[in-house]
């Protein structure tokens, strides 16, 4: 099975870290989402069973670094992981453009919305 690809991350100021990948051209594929607070690994699956192709998580603490992968999965079978990517909440003080750390990102303030 092809691996995820495209993989970014974005910074969604008081909402957590979105990542987004690009959608794999195979039917019935799902996504698992992998959390890391070291470069590498060990890796905790976070989320399981994502048809979309984002994921938000709105767990990560202000100042932490955080790393993640995916994997695309189909009838039980999981690809190899993706790229890695990292990224911080910087927290409302640094709410003016991309985290410090983070891979690539874009900041939305509350109320605001993605075009």
């Amino acid at each position: 099975m092809r691996y995820v690809a495209n993989l970014s991350l974005k910074l969604l100021i008081y909402l957590g870290l979105l990542i987004t990948w690009s959608s794999s051209a195979t039917q019935g594929v799902t996504y698992s989402v992998y959390q890391s607070t070291a470069s590498g690994g060990p890796y905790t699956m976070i989320a399981t069973g994502i048809s979309d192709v984002q994921y938000l998580d709105s767990t990560p603490v202000v100042g932490k670094t955080y790393y993640y992968v995916l994997t695309a999965d189909l009838n039980g079978q999981s690809s190899v992981v993706s790229n890695e990517m990292s990224g911080v909440d910087p927290g409302p003080a640094q709410s003016s453009g991309q985290g410090s750390g983070m891979t690539s990102g874009t900041s939305l303030m509350p109320g605001a919305s993605m075009q």
